[in-house]
């Protein structure tokens, strides 16, 4: 059930507010970003060099949870905007970016939209436009979103072509999101051997990488929404620090 309420309100400057006994929300988005961080400071604790190979399995931790860790951040925010507005006590709610994201973005979380969605949504509200998914961070963010995709359902993907008649001439084919992450420096580097494409992603480099996409898109969406929302989505940033190393 929605706590606001768009409907029946076209022409009016105001969201009729529905009546809810009971209100509550954890914030979660910082507990999955502390399992993405403890997962890095283990493989930099290794002190090896960045891109080197490591037996642990840490960066597949990190990215997973550093993934999952900025959608929590969106949906923690929705909660804490939509809560800041229910407290004000007031029957009718001013339209404005701040009142209009947790009207939708809780119609969001009902239909289970997806964090694009939700990106686009808060950048309407705030600057009119939606984001811009070919410039930094929101790139970095869809190749980590794809790589955590990868990971959590994880299928057979490329091939090696093995040639018997010349030894050491394997043709490789890899999936397409190694190629997509070479530009960002984390594959395992020298490659030293043929080797399952997600053997390529184990490396200290790749557990920082997922750790500062997820901080710089909270910074982001923090940046966008702050003259907006004010600071009710300080306390959810803050917890977002950077990686050392």
């Amino acid at each position: 059930m929605n706590t606001l309420d768009c409907e029946d309100n076209q022409g009016s400057t105001t969201v009729k507010k529905k009546d809810r006994k009971n209100w509550g929300f954890s914030m979660t988005s910082s507990i999955l970003y502390k399992i993405a961080t403890e997962a890095y400071e283990r493989c930099r604790k290794l002190e090896v060099s960045p891109r080197a190979h490591i037996n642990s399995k840490d960066p597949y931790i990190a990215v997973v949870f550093g993934a999952i860790s900025f959608e929590g951040f969106l949906n923690d925010a929705i909660a804490a905007v939509e809560y800041a507005v229910l407290a004000r006590g007031a029957a009718d709610i001013p339209f404005t970016p701040m009142n209009l994201f947790g009207v939708l973005g809780d119609n969001f979380l009902e239909q289970k939209r997806c964090v694009k969605d939700k990106v686009d949504l808060l950048h309407i509200l705030c600057t009119g436009e939606p984001a811009n998914w070919g410039s930094k961070p929101y790139q970095q963010w869809e190749l980590l979103r794809e790589l955590r995709n990868m990971l959590v359902h994880m299928k057979p993907e490329g091939y090696i072509q093995f040639k018997y008649d010349e030894p050491g001439k394997e043709e490789i084919n890899y999936p397409k999101i190694i190629e997509k992450l070479k530009p960002a420096g984390i594959l395992v580097n020298p490659l030293g051997r043929v080797s399952s494409w997600n053997w390529q992603i184990e490396t200290t480099a790749t557990a920082k990488w997922a750790c500062d996409v997820a901080r710089e898109m909270v910074e982001e969406t923090h940046r966008i929404s702050a003259d907006e929302f004010g600071g009710h989505l300080d306390g959810l940033s803050d917890w977002f620090k950077p990686v050392s190393g």
